[in-house]
């Protein structure tokens, strides 16, 4: 994609985000089927428009929100996906050697949300990226079940 689509994209999507009709459906679904062409700052602009957007119009019908949530959450999950991948990627190759087959004794750990204990261990890095998309994909189907139960 062109620097100029994407700058098209991005200003169809400022057009279709307060308006009451279809049109940030049609536009947000173009947008994710494409959102690997879109650059981090671009996509985390979309995010903030459209938190700025909540802020600055309280009488938002619930059907937009909802719309307009669910896309905030997919851009927001397409940016999270990223930086997992370049952090394992990252961790593979850091000082030109393969990380994945760690030594006995050193392990990646997932903490606890305050970070202070230790959850589970990975023998791997290819084991604890598995793991974080799963959980990835669990928020995704929670999330997708608490905008259907509003």
């Amino acid at each position: 994609m062109t620097p100029d689509e994407q700058t098209l994209y991005f200003f169809a999507f400022r057009y279709a985000l307060p308006r009451q009709t279809y049109a940030l459906s049609l536009v947000s679904n173009l947008i994710l089927e494409r959102v690997n062409d879109f650059e981090d700052w671009q996509l985390q602009d979309m995010i903030g428009e459209i938190e700025a957007h909540w802020e600055w119009n309280k009488d938002i019908h619930p059907i937009d929100r909802d719309v307009q949530r669910l896309f905030r959450d997919r851009l927001q999950d397409a940016l999270l996906e990223r930086s997992v991948k370049q952090a394992v990627s990252q961790m593979r190759t850091s000082s030109g050697r393969e990380v994945n087959r760690m030594p006995k004794g050193r392990y990646l750990y997932s903490f606890d949300e305050a970070g202070d204990h230790p959850q589970f261990y990975f023998s791997s890095v290819d084991e604890a990226l598995e793991d974080a998309l799963e959980k990835m994909q669990t928020g995704k189907k929670a999330s997708h079940l608490e905008a259907g139960a509003a």
